[in-house]
């Protein structure tokens, strides 16, 4: 039952884990898309959410095996307590942290609405929002007949 429940816990936990080393190599090899500070804000995210996936890996493996340890037949009731409130704050930190990193990377991508290039990168030279507006103007400079 032990190897049952170590490979579901790997199992659950291993998608998010893929998923954070993916975005790291992407944030590193795409670097040049990213300005340096939305640049320093996702890795940063990523790595400290990778960290709290991992440790919530780890924690999951190890607890499986608690309950049948002499550790805990030796008064170990205090120290696996202390364990889960370590383990509990670093989850309670841990992922707001990483999250609010990642929602600060977005918005140092971001350029401002003053910034007179922000409108010609969302409408492009070719878009459909740009033609309407040509096709507006042109349509009122038309005589009617």
């Amino acid at each position: 039952m032990d190897t049952l429940s170590a490979i579901l816990s790997v199992a659950v936990k291993l998608p998010s884990i893929v998923v954070l080393v993916i975005g790291l190599v992407l944030a590193t090899v795409r670097r040049d898309r990213l300005p340096r500070s939305a640049r320093v804000l996702l890795r940063a995210g990523v790595v400290v959410l990778l960290v709290v996936a991992l440790a919530a890996l780890a924690w999951s493996l190890i607890s499986i095996n608690l309950p049948t340890s002499d550790w805990i037949r030796e008064g170990g009731y205090q120290r696996i307590s202390m364990l889960a409130l370590l383990f509990d704050g670093l989850i309670s930190v841990g992922y707001p942290l990483g999250f609010g990193l990642l929602i600060g990377a977005v918005l140092a991508g971001r350029r401002s609405a003053s910034d007179p290039g922000c409108q010609e990168a969302w409408l492009g030279s070719g878009s459909s929002a740009g033609s309407v507006s040509e096709s507006r103007r042109v349509a009122s400079r038309q005589p009617s007949a």
